[in-house]
């Protein structure tokens, strides 16, 4: 938190959400260290003019791009995958049917 505190976020609450999104995307854990944080905010400020790499579309695009992380750092493994993110396997499994996947 302090590190997200100390930043400035100049008039732009977007930029806040759009690195905690990708920070939860990139992340392995159920929690984000200060100094991924504090490497993400510093990776923005080298690259002034770059966008944040997000997922383009709405919430349900991230939802299953996040899904697929997970699946991929779990090596498809459902259970540890449903874990990393914090819902149940059968919630997992209802939202891969639901993307068709």
């Amino acid at each position: 938190m302090t590190a997200l505190q100390s930043n400035d976020w100049p008039g732009n609450i977007r930029a806040l959400r759009n690195l905690v999104a990708q920070l939860a995307m990139a992340g392995t854990g159920k929690q984000i260290s200060a100094a991924e944080v504090r490497a993400e905010l510093s990776n923005e400020r080298s690259s002034s003019h770059t966008s944040v790499t997000l997922p383009l579309g709405n919430l349900e695009n991230m939802e299953e791009q996040m899904i697929i992380n997970a699946l991929e750092r779990t090596g498809g493994h459902r259970a540890q995958a449903a874990e990393q993110l914090g819902i149940s396997r059968r919630t997992l499994s209802r939202k891969l049917r639901e993307y068709g996947n």
